[in-house]
C-alpha cells in the first residue's frame, strides 16, 4: 500500500522547543492533519516518536507520545493541533527535541469503519525535519 492510500496527510508536523505562553513550558508538537479520504473522520490517535540530538529518548518511559482526539473532519478538511510535552519531558532535561516519526495509529470514520497503522509504517519519518 502506498502512502497516498492513507486516509490522512500532514501539512505540518514539527517540534516547538521551549515555552509557549499560556500553553506549555517544555515544548510542544505542532500538527496540521488533512483528511485525504472520501469518508468523514470522527476520531484519530496520533503517535509521535521523539528523541534528543543523540537519538536517545528524552522521556522516562519510552520514546513516544500518544494522543487520542475526537474531532470530526470532513473529506479534505484540515485540522490544526498542538500537543504539549510538559507531562512527558523529565524534570532535568533541557535540550532540544527532535521528531523521528509521526503517524496516525488509528483513524475512526463516522460510518463505523476504521483504518489502522499500529507500527508507523506510513509515518512521516525523517521527511518532516
Amino acid at each position: 500500500m502506498a502512502a497516498a492510500e492513507t486516509p490522512y496527510s500532514f501539512n505540518e508536523c514539527k517540534v516547538h522547543n521551549g515555552r509557549i505562553e499560556n500553553f506549555c513550558e517544555d515544548g510542544a508538537v505542532l500538527l496540521e492533519i488533512v483528511n485525504t479520504s472520501a469518508k468523514v473522520i470522527k476520531a484519530f490517535e496520533v503517535v509521535l516518536i521523539l528523541c534528543d540530538q543523540n537519538g536517545d529518548s528524552p522521556f522516562e518511559d519510552g520514546d513516544s507520545v500518544v494522543s487520542y482526539c475526537e474531532e470530526r473532519l470532513e473529506s479534505g478538511e484540515i485540522f490544526k493541533m498542538a500537543l504539549s510535552l510538559d507531562e512527558f519531558v523529565t524534570g532535568d532535561y533541557d535540550g532540544n527535541l527532535y521528531l523521528k516519526n509521526a503517524y496516525l495509529q488509528k483513524v475512526v470514520f463516522a460510518d463505523g469503519s476504521s483504518w489502522k497503522d499500529f507500527y508507523g509504517i506510513y509515518g512521516t519519518g525523517d521527511e518532516i525535519q
